[in-house]
């Protein structure tokens, strides 16, 4: 995600594309924690079963990974953001670093899904729940300062690539996003699936 992340802030300042990465982090956590809290009864209270969930989302990550593979760009999705950034300020760039940056890239579907499943697990395990949380809540700050620091240093990881290597990286990313996406899906599906046959 480094060179995606780099794209797509192309145009920002230092400090700012800095701000942005710990922006991504802490929403990222945020949004896990969240899963896990109160992700099932949020589901439960509108009616959206989890295979759902994971259509839904699978179809959003594969959109947007289908709009980088199809960009003429060779830094697909970067100009978008980049007027925001010029042309509204922080308030846009904090809305940018969550939607489409946070979600659903960063901390996409399959994430949420998982974060819920791990939820309903820790409350069946014979493990103390507040411990089940610790260890979630640990784990997770370990993820977020690594997004942190993956998106933090993402200029020196491109310049190591080199223009051309990072073009090529770019796209073979975002091709495996469109299979993560496609995955995330089939997986919903299957689920709808097999609830039809029980």
């Amino acid at each position: 995600m480094a060179p995606i992340f780099l794209s797509m802030t192309e145009g920002y300042a230092p400090v700012a594309r800095r701000r942005v990465a710990g922006q991504i982090a802490v929403s990222g956590f945020l949004l896990v924690i969240g899963s896990v809290l109160i992700g099932s009864p949020l589901l439960a209270f509108f009616g959206v079963s989890l295979p759902v969930l994971r259509i839904g989302g699978g179809m959003l990550v594969t959109a947007t990974a289908w709009q980088l593979l199809r960009s003429d760009s060779p830094r697909p999705l970067h100009g978008p953001l980049d007027e925001k950034a010029s042309g509204e300020g922080a308030v846009t760039r904090s809305a940018s670093a969550f939607y489409p940056l946070t979600f659903p890239l960063t901390v996409g579907p399959g994430t949420i899904s998982v974060s819920m499943t791990l939820s309903a697990a820790f409350r069946t395990k014979q493990l103390p729940v507040l411990v089940g949380l610790i260890a979630l809540v640990v784990g997770t700050a370990l993820a977020a300062a690594v997004i942190y620091l993956s998106y933090r240093f993402a200029g020196a990881f491109v310049r190591t690539l080199g223009e051309t290597g990072t073009i090529v990286f770019l796209r073979l990313a975002s091709f495996i996003l469109l299979c993560i996406g496609i995955q995330i899906g089939w997986n919903g599906i299957s689920e709808l699936i097999q609830s039809l046959h029980a």
